[in-house]
């Protein structure tokens, strides 16, 4: 919607309610190494530091790694760079699950790994698959690969929190 806007010209109310925030959006696909410097160059700009996180919406859309593994795995030994040069979290959301009939699955429950298309779960820090329940306003995360810590690969063990994805918020219950 916020794309849309932008694009119509008729984004004054984003602009409006973002305006004292340091959330910036970057839009386009793919989304090119380039496209990322310059967008962390110009907030650097903008606030005289690095963002503390950087959300990238999704690997698919990296240019090149639509479907070429060994582009995804450089994709994300870049974002490990990233990560450390910037100081910043860095998430990459995966993909949509897909049903056989090519329809996005709506499960309520976190997949596991190898479920996931583009199932990269060897550079990550930590991996955490998130199912929205709509009916019930709630998420379900599993933590699925912590190098640190405790994980559940099979995402059985999840804990639910509140959601209002209206407004991409996420609390305690």
């Amino acid at each position: 919607m916020i794309e849309a806007a932008f694009d119509a010209g008729t984004q004054t109310e984003y602009v409006d309610a973002l305006a004292e925030s340091k959330v910036t959006f970057v839009f386009g696909a793919p989304i090119t190494w380039q496209r990322v410097t310059d967008a962390l160059e110009a907030y650097v700009e903008l606030w005289d530091a690095y963002p503390e996180v950087l959300v990238i919406d999704n690997l698919m859309d990296l240019d090149g790694a639509e479907s070429d593994y060994s582009v995804q795995m450089e994709a994300m030994s870049i974002v490990t760079e990233l990560a450390r040069e910037t100081g910043a979290t860095v998430f990459i959301l995966p993909p949509r699950e897909r049903q056989d009939d090519g329809r996005e699955e709506r499960s309520v429950r976190p997949a596991e790994p190898g479920r996931r298309e583009g199932g990269l779960s060897e550079k990550p820090e930590i991996s955490l698959s998130i199912a929205l329940d709509p009916r019930r306003g709630t998420a379900n995360v599993a933590v699925i690969k912590n190098r640190n810590g405790r994980s559940d690969p099979t995402a059985r063990h999840f804990i639910e929190i509140g959601t209002e994805p209206e407004l991409s918020r996420f609390h305690a219950l």
